[in-house]
């Protein structure tokens, strides 16, 4: 296998790995439409993977399954901006997806607009030869409209909201690498080396960073039982794929009596194999990469205990500035209370005794209209903690 393809696998498991992580989540809108993304970009790289192994049914088949996850990526990106800012969709994608998938179906009947690339074998290599002329860049025009009306989209977010920018910039620089590695094929220097299945690699990454950013992504979901086993199996799958002629070598060097009994040897390895990188798997996440967010979580219960014990104000916001500080990394801590509706904000409480409590935030405070727009809300109640 050439390096290149090596580098597509190290990018479909990383795109399947993620799906696991995710489907594993609470799902909401967001959550599911970065799940498209994903589908969309599995598709392009699987098809792709499979498509120069040459599986069956044929190469052919993956190239189209290659195409579709291509053609379906504008819209999914489109979708996942739209929900990440709080757009409602409209129907410039509808039309798109529409659009697309008919002229997909035409063309995987036809080859009209971009027929499956030539197989040509030269000694041992072989090469995908392509054929493209004008046809094949309506495709292409299509998703640049939509991609457009997307950009369009951000930017006006963007200027609307100037805070919300540092949440955005993964998001643009995802696709700028995504589509920047998409055209780098063109250069002859990247000959030969998936730049486009690299830097979408980095774009999934980028989304991935994005949502971090607005905490959707939490280490427990490593635990979870279905990304233990699917990821348990696939690394068994892959092992032991790998290792079945080298295993088989050695029982009948080593061990002739047991050669006819090599498919129970196999099972019962690749099952011991399948108990101990699952119970590895999930010892390393329980113990090591969710520690943190277990202490958070014990810390929060400590919390909920502690007011439900008491009924005096005082204690109440003592113990939840406290439990901030346990949990948040800060420099510092104020609470503000409105006294009635429409009141100001009064500050009232801090986690540092000598700090000037006589400043109050007005509702139309940008403050105050920011705090309130989080999608993760900060401001609850008649109470605001900055």
């Amino acid at each position: 296998m050439e390096t290149y393809c090596y580098i597509s696998m190290i990018a479909l498991f990383c795109y399947a790995f993620m799906l696991l992580t995710f489907l594993a989540a609470k799902k909401d809108k967001l959550v599911n439409s970065f799940l498209i993304v994903l589908v969309a970009l599995i598709f392009w790289t699987g098809g792709s993977v499979f498509m120069r192994l040459e599986l069956w049914p044929d190469y052919k088949f993956w190239f189209q399954v290659s195409l579709c996850g291509i053609l379906l990526l504008p819209y999914a990106y489109y979708r996942f901006i739209n929900v990440f800012s709080g757009i409602r969709e409209q129907w410039v994608g509808k039309i798109y997806i529409v659009v697309m998938m008919a002229c997909f179906l035409v063309n995987w009947k036809y080859g009209w607009l971009l027929a499956p690339p030539a197989l040509v074998k030269h000694g041992g290599d072989i090469t995908f030869v392509y054929d493209m002329d004008l046809k094949a860049a309506g495709f292409f025009l299509v998703a640049a409209a939509l991609l457009a009306h997307m950009f369009r989209n951000l930017v006006k977010v963007c200027r609307s909201n100037k805070n919300m920018r540092r949440q955005y910039e993964p998001l643009i620089v995802g696709i700028v690498l995504l589509f920047a590695g998409n055209l780098a094929i063109a250069i002859p220097f990247f000959e030969g080396f998936p730049i486009d299945l690299l830097c979408g690699l980095l774009n999934a990454l980028a989304l991935l960073f994005a949502l971090i950013r607005r905490r959707l992504f939490r280490l427990q979901m490593l635990a979870s039982e279905g990304l233990c086993y699917g990821v348990g199996l696939m690394f068994c799958l892959i092992f032991f794929a790998n290792l079945s002629p080298y295993l088989q070598r050695f029982v009948q060097r080593h061990i002739p009596p047991a050669e006819g009994h090599f498919v129970m040897i196999f099972a019962v390895l690749f099952l011991l194999a399948y108990l101990l990188f699952t119970f590895v798997w999930r010892l390393l996440m329980s113990n090591v990469f969710i520690k943190e967010e277990l202490l958070q979580a014990e810390q929060l219960k400590r919390f909920g205990r502690t007011v439900s014990k008491t009924l005096r104000l005082q204690d109440i916001m003592e113990a939840t500035i406290q439990v901030i500080k346990d949990t948040i990394q800060t420099e510092s801590i104020y609470i503000c209370i409105q006294n009635g509706p429409g009141m100001a904000y009064q500050g009232r409480y801090s986690d540092r005794p000598l700090s000037d409590l006589s400043f109050a935030l007005e509702e139309e405070n940008p403050i105050v209209q920011w705090l309130k727009k989080m999608t993760i809300r900060c401001c609850t109640g008649s109470s605001v903690t900055v």
